[in-house]
């Protein structure tokens, strides 16, 4: 199966929104999040944010076989959110879309790029050549009072 990445469209927020709130249910668990965190990350994240999202940054999503299996949005220098439906986890979809994002904020000239993440995806982005810089804590939303790892790559 090749996986393809293309320019996210609107016809893809409902499978965007699949892709995020399979991801959460995924990581729930290992990350320690509450059923109460996990019930309004799940809320937060329908098909209208999905759109927001979007419109807010740059956002492809990677398909194979005709479907939609993950997701990058990223912004200047940010990565955003990247998420794989998780039955297509290691098969190289997440690497693709990152290489996607790394490309787009080089050529833009930033000269680091950068992502906040969980304990569950923080080895995916020490992989991708990413370290880590820090911590931050979550001061809105769902997830209020958590943390998450600040990773930086030097382009």
């Amino acid at each position: 199966m090749a996986t393809m990445v293309r320019r996210a469209t609107a016809a893809d927020d409902q499978a965007v929104s699949d892709i995020i709130c399979e991801g959460y249910r995924l990581l729930a668990k290992p990350d320690g999040i509450t059923d109460e965190q996990l019930a309004g990350l799940i809320r937060a994240h329908s098909v209208a944010r999905a759109a927001e999202i979007r419109a807010l940054w740059e956002c492809f999503v990677a398909e194979e076989d005709g479907q939609v299996v993950g997701i990058i949005a990223f912004s200047e220098d940010e990565i955003q959110n990247l998420w794989v439906r998780p039955h297509f986890h290691r098969r190289g979809i997440g690497s693709a879309l990152f290489r996607v994002a790394e490309a787009a904020i080089r050529e833009a000239g930033q000269p680091r790029m950068r992502v906040h993440t969980t304990g569950y995806g923080t080895p995916f982005y020490e992989a991708m050549g990413m370290t880590v810089v820090g911590k931050r804590k979550i001061d809105i939303g769902p997830m209020v009072g958590g943390e998450t790892t600040v990773l930086e790559k030097r382009l």
